[in-house]
């Protein structure tokens, strides 16, 4: 679900910033790729710096977080200086979700499967994300971009609320094998 709303950083928005902004749409959209991957330099040392205290699922929880206010955001208030605001918050959760999902996923998988299963989670990311393009248009064709957004932020916040008690339940199952 994460992965989905990531995605929608490079599907959905250039659509909604042209229905917006007509033909400055995707020029504006160019701007905020510029300032996006600006920022993705900028900021990557230090997230990675303050998550490094905290599990990866907690990390993962707090994109999911980012990209709720983000597109909650573009949602609510738009308006060029809004899109800035809100591409800073999806940038940061971008970096927690492509820095934090890989070590999960290589520090809870046997050294011997880590290629393996990372070919097949790569494998089927790509396959599940055909299906969410036809998705994402036919919901803003059908019900529009705040439709569009609000699915977008529950899908995310239901990823959230997910990995949020993943990370209590590890929390629970070290103190219990620790005491």
């Amino acid at each position: 679900m994460l992965w989905f709303a990531l995605n929608q950083m490079t599907m959905a928005s250039p659509l909604y910033l042209s229905h917006l902004f007509g033909q400055e749409g995707p020029v504006r959209f160019g701007q905020l790729m510029t300032y996006a991957c600006v920022l993705v330099v900028i900021i990557t040392p230090l997230l990675l710096r303050a998550t490094s205290g905290h599990t990866e699922t907690m990390a993962l929880a707090y994109a999911g977080l980012l990209f709720v206010l983000g597109y909650g955001l573009v949602m609510l208030a738009p308006t060029i200086p809004v899109h800035f605001l809100a591409w800073f918050f999806l940038s940061a959760a971008e970096v927690l979700v492509l820095t934090k999902e890989g070590v999960y996923l290589a520090n809870k998988s046997p050294a011997s499967h880590r290629g393996r299963i990372q070919g097949v989670l790569i494998t089927l990311r790509s396959l599940l994300l055909m299906p969410s393009f036809v998705l994402i248009g036919y919901v803003i064709d059908t019900f529009g971009y705040s439709v569009t957004w609000s699915l977008v932020i529950a899908m995310t916040m239901c990823a959230s609320i997910g990995m949020l008690l993943l990370s209590m339940h590890e929390k629970t199952r070290l103190a219990a094998t620790s005491s």
